[in-house]
Order: C-alpha cells, then sequence, then structure tokens
C-alpha cells in the first residue's frame, strides 16, 4: 500500500494524488521526470537549479548535480505538492491504496459517503 495525498480545487472534482515517498523517476531522470508528468512549473525551477551546478559547480559539478537529483527524489511529493498549491489546489487529507486509482476511489467513497 502507497500513501498519497490529495489536492482539490474548488471548482474541480477531480483530486490531484501525489504520491508519498521516495520518486526512483526524479533519481534517474531529474527535472526531466517532473517535465514528463506535466509539472511545468517545477521542472523550470529544478532544471535551472541543475543547470547551475553543472555550470558554476566546476569539476564536481556533475557530482553536484547528481546529488541534487537525490535530494529531489527524497522530497519530490513537497515540490510536486507545492506547485499544486500554486495552481490553487487545496491539501483534501492523506488517503491509501495500491494505486493513485484505488485512493482517488477511496477519496470519492467518502465524499459521496459524506453527502
Amino acid at each position: 500500500m502507497n500513501d498519497y495525498l490529495a489536492y482539490r480545487a474548488d471548482g474541480n472534482v477531480e483530486p490531484i494524488m501525489v504520491k508519498q515517498g521516495f520518486h526512483w523517476s526524479l533519481l534517474v531522470f531529474g527535472p526531466l521526470a517532473l517535465l514528463a508528468s506535466g509539472r511545468l512549473i517545477a521542472f523550470a525551477l529544478t532544471a535551472l537549479i541543475s543547470v547551475l551546478l553543472l555550470r558554476c559547480g566546476g569539476g564536481a559539478g556533475l557530482l553536484l548535480s547528481w546529488t541534487f537529483n537525490v535530494v529531489l527524489a527524497v522530497f519530490g511529493a513537497e515540490v510536486i505538492g507545492w506547485e499544486a498549491r500554486l495552481k490553487g489546489y487545496a491539501s483534501n487529507g492523506l488517503w491509501m491504496g495500491r494505486s493513485a486509482e484505488e485512493a482517488r476511489l477511496r477519496l470519492m467513497d467518502k465524499d459521496r459517503a459524506a453527502s
């Protein structure tokens, strides 16, 4: 079972489910994984930091960039959640499920039971 933090906007019924924990795709691909998942603001900022580390890091630039990918993989859920809050989404609780769809169904069941 995985933990997913739900973010929902006021007019949007469909919540965004953000997987909590380590993100392997961010470790391997770095900021490109954020671009592939449609997180443009987070991609732009993390790509800028990665390029600055490569260019200004001198001989240790590659090591610094790889270290940044490790930090990004550990704190990826916070970065994705930060972008969701920038777009007007609000946190709607932590839900468990084998997949994001299963966690979303549990959230929808709670909403249906409450109404």
